[in-house]
């Protein structure tokens, strides 16, 4: 596996383990689980908030935004 794609995979696997659950996923535990370093999780977050992917809900949360919804929907 390339590096890119591994830097790939662990966005992929931040995201989906943020959206499992109903009222969205705690970056913190998320990080402790994917066993990522609480700054590499941080910066993939903001990545995917700038982007639209996600959106902060409440106290570390995240939820799905804008820019994932109408990729879905298409």
């Amino acid at each position: 596996m390339t590096r890119g794609t591994a830097a790939s995979d662990r966005m992929l696997d931040l995201l989906e383990a943020l959206l499992e659950g109903d009222e969205g996923g705690s970056l913190r535990a998320v990080a402790a689980t994917l066993g990522l370093p609480s700054s590499t999780a941080h910066r993939m977050a903001a990545a995917l908030v700038r982007r639209g992917f996600i959106a902060p809900a409440h106290r570390g949360h995240y939820v799905a935004g804008l820019r994932l919804a109408n990729l879905v929907t298409r």
